[in-house]
């Protein structure tokens, strides 16, 4: 090896010769390789360490970008099938609506054959205002109060659009209401109505009593006592 001519003017101001200077430096020069040697063989094992967590790393985030994408897919998945369920879902019809369809469509084929279309359009939407039921027992009901009041069910549908009822009664047919453009009845006229009345069932045979007021004729549907 060469030893720098510094080195070796160093060596021989400390008293050393020429060959002793060689051989010292020749010391040094080996200290040198093995210290340089053991260095490199430290960095070596340093990158290698380096290396080997990179690649851990590198393998970490390829399967954590792997566990990403199935629970991506995997989301995607469940969000489309929770979208087909509520689709679906909307497109089944609620029971009770179903129900009371059915319920109006038997309570008009059981009244088909008995009205006409405009009167059995307009019953069932009297009916369903009222919050009456439409059902197929609910018509047979109906066409049976029609027969003891011994009117036609069209007629007993015109009387309780009239005067919004719901079925018709014999009393309530019977029972006629007091001709249009009467005037109001009053509690006086009433009470006179009713005392006129009294009178004319207690008089005798040779007893004349004028007719009774106004307001007990209408009441009593226009007819005049005995």
């Amino acid at each position: 090896m060469t030893i720098p001519a510094n080195v070796l003017a160093k060596l021989a101001t400390l008293g050393l010769s020429s060959e002793h200077a060689e051989a010292v430096a020749g010391m040094l020069a080996a200290v040198e390789e093995a210290t340089s040697a053991q260095y490199e063989t430290v960095a070596e094992a340093t990158k290698a360490k380096g290396r080997e967590r990179w690649r851990r790393w590198k393998d970490n985030q390829v399967a954590n970008v792997s566990k990403q994408l199935q629970t991506t897919a995997n989301d995607l998945h469940a969000g489309d099938a929770r979208v087909e369920v509520k689709t679906s879902n909307l497109d089944i019809e609620p029971q009770e609506k179903i129900k009371t369809r059915n319920d109006a469509s038997a309570f008009q084929d059981a009244l088909r054959a008995l009205l006409d279309e405009d009167r059995l359009d307009a019953l069932v939407k009297h009916r369903r205002a009222r919050k009456a039921p439409v059902s197929a027992y609910a018509a047979e009901l109906f066409i049976a109060a029609a027969r003891t009041c011994g009117i036609s069910v069209a007629e007993a549908t015109d009387h309780c659009i009239e005067r919004n009822w719901l079925t018709v009664k014999p009393d309530w047919i019977a029972a006629k209401p007091p001709p249009r453009g009467s005037p109001p009845l009053r509690m006086d006229d009433f009470l006179g109505a009713v005392i006129d009345h009294q009178e004319r069932q207690n008089a005798g045979p040779d007893q004349k009593i004028e007719g009774a007021p106004q307001a007990f004729r209408a009441i009593s549907g226009g007819r005049r006592a005995g």
